[in-house]
C-alpha cells in the first residue's frame, strides 16, 4: 500500500489490531504540500472506530454551512450541517491534506514506512505475495493492497481495464490567507459557463480554494496558472480574485480529472484494491479521500473478522461496492451538469437549483 491517506488509515486500523503492516511509498519523502479535504459527517464517523475522529477533528475546522452560488454570488441552494451531525454524531470537516497525512503517519508510526519504494510488479504464491521494486528490493506480505490511486500499477495488472477516462475538465487547487475574506466554517462553489469555483474554510485564517474549467486533457494554464485563473474569473464575485491573488503560482496544484467506470470485483487471490486505486472518482462530491477511509474501516474489519483472505476480501467488497458505485455514477453526473456551457442549460439548471426541495441541501451541498 501506498503512504496516501487511504493507505496509512488502513495500516493505523490494522497496527491498531496487532496486524503487522509495510506501507511502500514510492516518493522519497511524504508529500508537504497539499490543497484542502473535506471528510463529511458520515466519513467522520468511521473514524471512530479506530479511535483516530478526535486527532483529525482536531487538526482541522469543522463545517458549518455550505452554499452554492452563481457567478455572481446568488445563492442557489444552501444547507446547514447540523442535520448531518445529529444523524451521523459526527460534524463534517475541512483539513489540509498534508496535515491529514502527518496526523496519519505519526498514528502508524515512521517504523512502517519506506518511502523510495516504486512497487514495479508482484509476485504471488500459495501462501505469500511479493512487492517488488523497480530497483528489484522485494517486500513479503500475507496480501497486496494496491492503494496507489488512479493510475494504480497494481490495478492495471489485477484488472487490466486501461487508463482512466478523461472527465472534460481540468482542476486547479491552492490555500490562501483568506484573513477579512472567509467566514470560519464555511464553505461555497460558485458555477458559471464551463468552470466552478469553490472555497472552504480551513481555519486559522486560511482558506482552501479550487477551479474547475473545461479544457482539453493537458492544459494547465502555463507556468504562471494564477494569472490565467485570474483572466478566467475575472468579474466573478468576491473574494475569489483576491484569494487569487494572494496565492502563489508555484503552490497551485494543477490536475486533469479522471475516473473509470465501476467495478465489482476488487481483490484476487491475495491482491485487493483500495480508494481511488478500487473506485476512481471525479471530486464533484468531495468524497475521494473519506471514501477511502471508509474502505480502510471495512477492509480492516474484515481481515481483523476472517480467517479466510478471500472472505475477507468478499466482505469488504459486499459493504463497499454498491456505495462507491452510486457516489461516482452521482459525481460524474453532477459535474457535468455543473460544467454546463451554454446559457439556456445554464438558466435551466440554475433555476432548478434554486427551486429543488430544501431536503435536497444536504447532497447538493455536501454531497452525502
Amino acid at each position: 500500500m501506498g503512504a496516501g491517506i487511504g493507505g496509512l488509515f488502513l495500516a493505523h486500523a490494522l497496527r491498531r489490531a496487532g496486524i503487522d503492516v509495510a506501507v511502500l511509498e514510492s516518493a522519497p519523502e511524504l508529500a508537504s504540500h497539499s490543497a484542502g479535504i473535506v471528510l463529511h459527517a458520515n466519513t467522520m464517523a468511521a473514524l471512530r472506530e479506530v479511535g483516530l475522529e478526535e486527532e483529525i477533528g482536531a487538526a482541522g475546522r469543522v463545517l458549518d454551512e455550505a452554499r452554492l452560488l452563481s457567478w455572481r454570488g446568488r445563492v442557489l441552494a444552501e444547507t446547514s450541517a447540523v442535520g448531518l451531525e445529529r444523524e451521523y454524531g459526527a460534524p463534517s470537516l475541512a483539513i489540509e491534506g498534508a496535515r491529514l497525512r502527518q496526523v496519519l503517519a505519526h498514528a502508524v508510526g515512521n517504523d512502517a514506512v519506506t518511502l523510495g519504494f516504486r512497487v514495479a510488479t508482484y509476485e504471488e504464491e500459495l501462501a505469500r505475495v511479493t512487492a517488488v521494486s523497480d530497483d528489484e528490493r522485494r517486500v513479503e506480505g500475507a496480501i497486496l493492497v494496491g492503494a496507489d490511486g488512479l493510475w494504480s500499477l497494481i490495478r492495471s495488472r489485477l484488472v487490466g481495464d486501461g487508463p482512466p477516462q478523461y472527465a472534460g475538465y481540468t482542476s486547479f487547487r491552492g490555500v490562501a490567507d483568506a484573513t477579512d475574506l472567509v467566514r470560519p466554517g464555511t464553505s461555497s462553489e460558485s458555477w458559471g459557463g464551463g468552470q466552478r469555483f469553490g472555497i472552504v474554510s480551513l481555519g486559522e485564517g486560511q482558506a482552501y480554494w479550487f477551479a474547475l474549467v473545461n479544457a482539453r486533457a493537458g492544459r494547465h494554464g502555463g507556468p504562471d496558472p494564477i494569472h490565467e485563473l485570474r483572466r478566467r474569473f475575472q468579474g466573478w464575485h468576491a473574494p475569489i480574485d483576491e484569494l487569487l491573488r494572494r496565492t502563489m503560482p508555484e503552490d497551485v496544484l494543477c490536475a486533469d480529472i479522471h475516473d473509470r467506470p465501476p467495478i465489482r470485483r476488487w481483490g484476487d487471490g491475495r491482491v485487493v484494491l483500495l480508494g481511488d486505486a478500487a473506485h476512481p472518482m471525479t471530486p464533484n462530491l468531495a468524497h475521494g479521500a473519506g471514501q477511502a477511509c471508509e474502505d480502510a474501516v471495512a477492509l480492516s474489519r474484515a481481515l481483523i473478522r476472517h480467517g479466510s483472505i478471500i472472505g475477507a476480501f468478499r466482505e469488504y467488497e459486499a459493504a463497499r461496492v454498491d456505495r462507491t458505485r452510486t457516489l461516482a455514477r452521482w459525481s460524474r453526473s453532477f459535474g457535468e451538469v455543473a460544467q454546463w456551457k451554454g446559457p439556456l442549460p445554464r438558466l435551466l439548471r440554475d433555476t432548478a437549483l434554486r427551486l429543488a426541495p430544501a431536503s435536497l441541501g444536504p447532497f447538493v451541498v455536501f454531497g452525502v
